[in-house]
């Protein structure tokens, strides 16, 4: 019983730590400590140096010279590498969602679907306070839920681990560009790109529920954060625009 409690535990929180990333908890460039991970997540360093090693072999962790841990920077030429292959694998994945796809499946995408508008909504509420702060990380997650129930769908899991792969190490990239845009945007601006990212995933579901595979691709595409958005967003220093969230609640 031990060795599988301490199994769970190594999966706990490697998966929590993956989550964080995927939902823009860290920063390109951060530094990751052991010690202080297993801290916060009151455990030893072994699950935690189990999960930072597992992260790496993903590249979405690297070792720095001095054999600690940190988020992989994002220079411009490997943001376009990474653009290009998200290109090429989630527009296959989402091609063949749609001659598969089921009705059960595209009920769950509205529901998504459904509570991204609602957390757009918060968002734009919270900007009529000028002391609130706008955590995006939830937006983020749920777009997340959104593009992986659809790849999924696909049934190809070798195509979903190359996705998931891209996305840790895109995803960084992505909360730096989506957190400094809802900082620093006016309401209207922001209620402008809700209304047009909402748009997208509406006609995404569209095309899947009427087996259209080439506008499935079509508009998916047009949904990946653009390469040129995150570089731009990656040259200016924001500060700090999260608020604090313990790294405890991406455990499930």
């Amino acid at each position: 019983m031990a060795v599988i409690r301490s199994i769970m535990i190594h999966d706990q929180i490697y998966m929590g730590l993956r989550r964080a990333i995927m939902c823009g908890h860290f920063k390109p460039g951060e530094q990751l400590s052991a010690r202080g991970l297993a801290t916060d997540f009151d455990t030893s360093q072994m699950p935690v140096r189990d999960a930072l090693n597992r992260l790496s072999s993903e590249k979405a962790v690297e070792r720095t010279n001095d054999r600690r841990y940190r988020i992989a920077f994002l220079a411009e030429t490997y943001i376009e590498n990474l653009y290009q292959a998200r290109i090429i694998n989630e527009g296959a994945a989402t091609e063949l969602a749609a001659t598969l796809i089921s009705d059960s499946v595209l009920q769950q995408l509205v529901e998504i679907q459904d509570k991204i508008e609602g957390e757009s909504e918060i968002a734009l509420q919270l900007k009529d306070d000028a002391e609130a702060e706008v955590d995006v990380r939830n937006d983020i997650n749920l777009h997340n839920k959104f593009h992986f129930t659809i790849y999924k769908a696909c049934e190809n899991p070798v195509l979903i681990s190359i996705i998931e792969s891209l996305w840790l190490q895109y995803a960084p990239g992505i909360s730096v560009y989506i957190e400094a845009f809802t900082a620093t945007s006016t309401k209207a601006e922001l209620k402008r790109l809700n209304k047009i990212n909402n748009q997208k995933h509406r006609k995404i579901i569209s095309a899947l529920r009427s087996k259209n595979a080439a506008r499935a691709k079509t508009t998916m595409l047009l949904d990946i954060t653009s390469k040129d958005k995150i570089i731009e967003a990656s040259r200016i220093d924001h500060g700090k625009l999260l608020p604090e969230r313990h790294i405890t609640e991406y455990l499930l």
